[in-house]
């Protein structure tokens, strides 16, 4: 996080040197036209743009895998319908969380840049939300299954981890309020319009689990359950 954290300085840095204050403002992308102003040629601004893109083909790449696994396990909970937790006999891939991912992203370019900001916007707080869930999570089964066994054990086997957990969740519960009217990062009333529905629908799809003991074995008693 530190190196991450360090480069976007740095980019942020080289950008400021490159370029004044009135080329910061008329430039739609800083960091190209700032490769484009230090080298001298508008090839290097091109380049860079190039990198960028295919930086975001790889997190779409990864957007798909981890999506459509979600959609499988939800599919096997017994959230959504069973095709989706099914898979593929050669591939062994979850097709229809497949190609439900991929009609979807399709369609979507369709409804205009005004809906495509309202979604990502609706997204942006519930998955700081997700985060704090997480940090919550975490400090719980330390509290109640302390002897679990952990590949990984933050903190180390003394009282650190939950000094990292109460910290981490302080920090998602500021990130969240960001998020709040009045704050810097606040949002207008659509997005948190599909906020509420995305959080009603999901409530919807976890009163479809069945309704099992709590354990290490959850999982297998639910997908047990979904299949009789």
């Amino acid at each position: 996080m530190a190196l991450a954290s360090l480069f976007y300085i740095v980019m942020v840095g080289a950008s400021g040197l490159a370029m004044d204050h009135q080329q910061l403002v008329d430039s739609d992308l800083a960091t190209a036209d700032a490769m484009a102003a230090l080298w001298g040629s508008q090839t290097f601004g091109t380049v860079l743009v190039a990198g960028g893109l295919a930086g975001i083909l790889t997190s779409w790449n990864a957007f798909l895998i981890g999506g459509s696994r979600l959609l499988y396990a939800m599919g096997r909970s017994g959230m959504l319908p069973a095709a989706f937790g099914r898979l593929h006999p050669r591939f062994r891939t979850p097709t229809a969380a497949l190609l439900f991912i991929g009609v979807l992203s399709a369609a979507a370019p369709w409804l205009g840049a005004d809906a495509l900001g309202w979604l990502v916007d609706s997204g942006s707080p519930s998955i700081v939300l997700g985060y704090l869930l997480v940090t919550v999570a975490f400090l719980v089964l330390r509290r109640r299954e302390p002897e679990m066994d952990r590949p990984l054990r933050i903190g180390g086997a003394g009282g650190g981890g939950v000094v990292i957990g109460v910290v981490a969740l302080v920090l998602a519960a500021g990130l969240a309020s960001l998020y709040l009217p009045g704050m810097p990062s606040s949002l207008p009333l659509e997005p948190w319009v599909l906020f509420g529905l995305w959080w009603l629908l999901g409530l919807v799809l976890l009163l479809r689990v069945p309704p099992v003991p709590g354990g290490p074995d959850a999982e297998e008693k639910v997908v047990a359950r979904r299949e009789a």
